[in-house]
């Protein structure tokens, strides 16, 4: 066969001088099955998102015909009125660092829309877990206007000895490893809450913190003040970081590093890490650093969806000893844009820590006024 002929030839009569006819057509069958499966997997992935929005977009127009407003200013009214009105709290000024306890605010009670909601938290993108998003009524309590310090958390250690797990397993806790050409998490030894490789202040933000030791830490501070603080369940917390806004960020539809410490796309800001406490501008409820800065854990076991999910704004306490997995809210001075909405969650061990894990404190809502 001289090289013109080769060239007229169709393309496949080469394969068919190496395979039979009947073997082709099954690498043809297979080819179909396989383009066939993909096209089923991406019409379910497609149907799911469909259905999850439909059920979005049917919990909000509920809500609206129950009367729930979704950018409550009365709420926010309502809280500081609540300030007003009881001398134990007070509202600590933007910048000036807390003391040695957690100052505490009031949050009104009030119904929310919890998850992602169509047209609000989905602007920017939501995960598989925020799903499906669900009303939930939230009873009045209060919450800690900063994240738990590492002066405060030193005033425990001093006070007990206490070793976190970072110390006790000798191991530290997870941080990046940027020596490496590929960026990768590990366990680093001279991490714990009192030693890092980038500097902190006694106002910063503790970190390195299990859920074990917040219970730790809770249990002190409840012998020391006779009083019951606990974290806050899943629902408080981001009822407490929404403040009444009905938008994918607490300040509106898009991310602004003017109102939180994340890393996002265009590199960190002018904190490299995490930074003091009460630097950004607080929320509609006079909290900082509910979106970024730390991860907080929360009371919650961890679960993929919403599905089943209390709707009383209590904690979800089911399966915990099965999964010994509890929730995190806010992301990080380390996350993107989309990882410092309200909305986001995500899971960890009761032992995991690491250098983006911190926590505040919650408490029942006891209006000393009214008893009077």
């Amino acid at each position: 066969m001289d090289d013109k002929q080769s060239k007229d030839k169709h393309p496949l009569d080469r394969y068919l001088q190496v395979y039979t006819r009947d073997e082709v057509k099954v690498f043809f069958d297979r080819a179909v099955t396989e383009l066939e499966r993909q096209d089923q997997v991406a019409k379910k992935r497609k149907d799911r998102y469909w259905i999850w929005g439909f059920i979005g977009a049917l919990t909000v127009i509920v809500a609206v015909v129950l009367g729930i407003k979704l950018s409550d200013q009365t709420i926010v009214d309502k809280a500081h009125q609540l300030v007003a009105n009881n001398p134990q709290y007070k509202v600590i000024p933007q910048g000036e660092a807390p003391g040695l306890y957690p100052n505490m605010l009031p949050i009104p009670g009030g119904k929310m829309v919890m998850g992602c909601s169509v047209g609000k938290d989905d602007i920017v993108g939501c995960r598989d877990t925020e799903y499906p998003a669900h009303l939930v009524t939230v009873k009045s309590f209060e919450i800690a206007q900063h994240e738990v310090t590492v002066a405060q958390f030193r005033q425990f250690i001093l006070e007990t000895d206490y070793l976190t797990d970072s110390e006790k397993e000798l191991v530290g806790c997870v941080s990046l490893n940027l020596n490496q050409g590929k960026p990768s998490w590990y366990m680093d030894p001279e991490y714990s809450w009192h030693s890092s490789r980038f500097e902190i202040s006694e106002e910063s933000p503790v970190v390195c913190i299990s859920w074990d030791d917040t219970q730790a830490y809770i249990k002190w501070i409840n012998a020391k003040t006779g009083r019951q603080y606990r974290l806050p369940t899943g629902a408080e917390w981001e009822y407490a970081a929404r403040a009444g806004s009905s938008t994918a960020f607490a300040w509106g539809d898009r991310p602004r590093r003017k109102f939180a410490n994340y890393k996002g796309v265009g590199g960190a800001d002018r904190w490299r890490y995490s930074s003091p406490v009460g630097s950004f501008p607080p929320n509609a409820f006079n909290l900082y650093d509910m979106a970024g800065n730390v991860w907080e854990w929360v009371e919650d076991c961890w679960h993929e969806r919403y599905d089943g999910a209390p709707k009383d704004g209590s904690a979800w306490l089911t399966q915990c000893d099965k999964l010994n997995t509890r929730t995190r809210r806010g992301g990080a001075w380390d996350t993107v844009e989309a990882s410092v909405r309200p909305a986001i969650r995500s899971k960890g061990g009761e032992n995991d820590r690491s250098y983006v894990y911190g926590f505040r404190l919650a408490h029942d809502f006891i209006d000393t006024k009214s008893k009077k």
